[in-house]
């Protein structure tokens, strides 16, 4: 089961990992942010709900209902929005290495709040994807104290949502909670461009874009990463993650033809090594 638990973690960070690019085709089409979230979780739920539907799964208890809920409607719209703004004051890398210190958050909290063990292992494991993150994102250079206080704020209620779900996942089915918290974040960010407006694409392939950014890095991203955390934890799941910049990177290359670094080829390498110790389970001495 820890080799299935580590195998969604991986597919979760790539279909996250893509975000960036399909965002990328999505601006490119004539969308702004607001829009390209809510259609992101919009066709997200009705794809989810469809197949609840079919299913005819029950509902959530009403306390893990009401939790996810919140988590969708409050977390996940806080962590996208604090994220996509402060891209506006702040440098990619910046936000991005600020963002993988969720991990770190998640761990500290696990150990210190939730006097949940830990392992040499897992340590060792945790800084050597740190380490791999800041390589792989690269030079941050300018930026506004907004966008770092946003950043960092993206990076703390990701955590905390994460290590939520990891209570909620012990009782809930993971793809029932996710069709919550989707369907939850949809009716809030319709809420917002109700009164925004929509930007809607001006190309077939910005239309192809959002709908990637909806099935493959909402659907597919956070089904599997709570199914994950579900089988593995979250303080191991949170340093799996961090294989997301590695893909984000070679898609880049492959997609928009970016070029790599050294330092990026360093970070990648630092970053898979962490997800093999974690993979084998083997403990340090």
């Amino acid at each position: 089961m820890r080799l299935i638990g580590v195998l969604l973690i991986v597919i979760s960070a790539a279909s996250f990992g893509a975000m960036p690019i399909f965002a990328h085709v999505a601006y490119a089409a004539g969308v702004t942010p607001l829009t390209a979230l809510f259609f992101r979780f919009a066709i997200a739920a009705l794809c989810l709900g469809a197949y609840q539907a079919v299913r005819q799964r029950p509902l959530p208890q009403l306390k893990n209902l009401r939790t996810l809920m919140v988590m969708g409607g409050l977390g996940f719209v806080l962590q996208s929005l604090s994220f996509f703004t402060a891209l506006t004051f702040a440098t990619p890398g910046v936000v991005v290495l600020l963002l993988y210190l969720y991990p770190t958050i998640v761990v500290g909290i696990s150990i210190v709040v939730l006097h949940q063990p830990s392992s040499p292992t897992k340590l060792v494991a945790l800084g050597l994807a740190l380490g791999g993150t800041a390589l792989t994102i690269g030079s941050v250079g300018d930026t506004q104290p907004i966008g770092v206080c946003l950043g960092l704020a993206s990076a703390l209620v990701y955590a905390i949502y994460v290590l939520v779900g990891e209570r909620v996942m012990q009782e809930e089915s993971p793809i029932m909670a996710c069709t919550v918290m989707i369907t939850s974040a949809a009716a809030v960010f319709g809420g917002i461009v109700a009164l925004h407006g929509v930007s809607l694409p001006t190309m077939a392939k910005g239309w192809a874009a959002l709908g990637a950014l909806a099935l493959v890095s909402t659907v597919v991203a956070i089904g599997t990463l709570f199914t994950g955390i579900k089988l593995l934890g979250a303080p191991t799941a949170a340093i799996l993650s961090t294989l997301e910049p590695v893909v984000t990177i070679l898609l880049a290359l492959a997609i928009l033809q970016q070029p790599i670094t050294l330092p990026q080829l360093a970070g990648g390498t630092l970053i898979l090594t962490s997800v093999m110790m974690l993979a084998t389970g083997k403990e340090l001495d």
